[in-house]
């Protein structure tokens, strides 16, 4: 199971689902002169977010969400996807990562033989899929043309997450949730979020050679 279906309490946990809030983006217009640059705060709408502070942690009137966001119409040219998009909160094969397609026609032989021998890995690094639940609403998705796509499936992208303050942030605080992940997911939210942050970058990989 993907969350917890029956009676839990308000307690807020990593990976939470809850709403109430508002997600603001400061968007400089120079940099690095930020100091001289004008600033703009987008707002950006989301009726869902996720609570991205470990559970251990939430206290000191501070908490880390991230807005839970429709998943891409990309994502439906992969067969391997659409048959469970939270496929892709684990790892997989390198020819499951992308569109046959794509793997067969587009990719060198060359990128082909890099990819086998990466091993298996995770797909979209920065994303992880929540399931859909009747609890939040199925959306229509539209692209270019194509046919429109119903789907419950939503995302949070890593590269998102903010920080709250209030004083009403302390440790073991309770707050109307709409759902909450099992522990096993919990556990694939963390793997994930984990690899993608301590990802070496090639240049400190050729530093360490």
């Amino acid at each position: 199971m993907f969350y917890i279906k029956d009676s839990y309490d308000n307690i807020l946990r990593f990976g939470d689902v809850i709403n109430g809030f508002q997600y603001f983006k400061p968007n400089f217009e120079g940099l690095p002169e930020v100091v001289d640059s004008n600033i703009k705060i987008e707002i950006i709408k989301s009726n869902y977010f996720v609570v991205l502070t470990p559970c251990c942690s939430i206290e000191n009137e501070n908490l880390n969400l991230t807005p839970l966001k429709q998943i891409a119409y990309k994502f439906f040219s992969n067969p391997y996807f659409e048959k469970d998009f939270t496929i892709i909160n684990r790892r997989m094969l390198p020819e499951q990562t992308v569109a046959p397609r794509i793997w067969n026609d587009v990719f060198t032989e060359e990128e082909r033989s890099k990819r086998i021998g990466e091993g298996v890995k995770y797909s979209f690094a920065e994303l992880f899929i929540y399931e859909k639940n009747d609890l939040i609403p199925p959306y229509k998705l539209s692209y270019k043309g194509n046919p429109d796509i119903i789907t419950g499936y939503y995302m949070i992208d890593f590269k998102d997450i903010f920080t709250i303050k209030s004083a009403k942030i302390q440790r073991n605080m309770e707050y109307p949730k709409i759902l909450q992940l099992t522990i096993e997911t919990r556990e694939e939210l963390r793997d994930k979020i984990g690899e993608y942050f301590k990802r070496v970058p090639q240049e400190d990989q050729i530093a360490r050679v």
